[in-house]
């Protein structure tokens, strides 16, 4: 894996994060930390940053709601990742 930090994704990794899921309050969750790469995810931080490319979705309930759902839009990093959380 290019971007996501493969250390974090072992089988000795995936029962700690079941118990750890399991065990969980007030609902199952868990965290992992560092998920991406330090590089990765510097290099991705200006694809968030609001222009006139983003679509405001901001109503009552959802103060300061934007969405990006043009690819084109996002740098090559940012891409890359998406393809690799999907593959």
């Amino acid at each position: 894996m290019k971007h996501v930090f493969s250390r974090n994704f072992s089988s000795t990794n995936s029962e700690v994060y079941f118990k750890e899921f399991s065990s969980n309050a007030p609902f199952p969750h868990f965290v992992i930390e560092n998920f991406l790469n330090e590089d990765s995810a510097n290099k991705i931080l200006n694809n968030f940053k609001i222009t006139e490319k983003w679509t405001n979705l901001s109503l009552v309930n959802n103060y300061k709601k934007f969405l990006l759902n043009n690819r084109e839009f996002m740098d090559v990093n940012c891409n890359e990742i998406i393809e690799e959380l999907g593959s």
